[in-house]
């Protein structure tokens, strides 16, 4: 198998619990990541979002934008113009960590605003968003 195998077994296993995702499976993940990464072979997983099922492509997600680039800036803003719920939080908090120049963080911005008031959360990273441009 791949490394890039290796992640999707781990992302798509639905054996894995949030908890157990979030305290352990996520860090080997990001660690798969980063060696695709390396490779200049991380935007390849994008060609698979489609055929995630909903909590996989969430996670994925979370695995990315671990890996702040210009050429996955796009594709993921226009993945949040589509987004509703935990997929538009996961984005936008981990889009908002990236060192984005004025114009994306506009732009970041400009389509975040549409989830204002769906979270105590989103609101609070956005408002962040917000300061951050002034």
């Amino acid at each position: 198998m791949t490394t890039f195998d290796d992640l999707l077994s781990i992302v798509t296993d639905p054996m894995i619990s949030p908890d157990g995702w979030g305290d352990y499976y996520l860090e080997v993940v990001i660690e798969l990541a980063h060696k695709l990464s390396q490779s200049g072979e991380i935007q390849e997983c994008l060609q698979h979002l489609p055929l995630l099922d909903e909590e996989a492509h969430v996670r994925l997600i979370q695995v990315i934008t671990n890996f702040p680039s210009s050429q996955l800036f796009e594709p993921l803003l226009g993945l949040l113009v589509e987004a509703d719920g935990e997929l538009a939080e996961v984005l936008i908090d981990g889009l908002r960590t990236w060192s984005l120049d004025r114009e994306q963080r506009q732009q970041l911005l400009l389509v975040a605003e549409k989830f204002r008031g769906q979270s105590k959360l989103l609101d609070m990273v956005i408002n962040e968003l917000t300061t951050g441009i002034r």
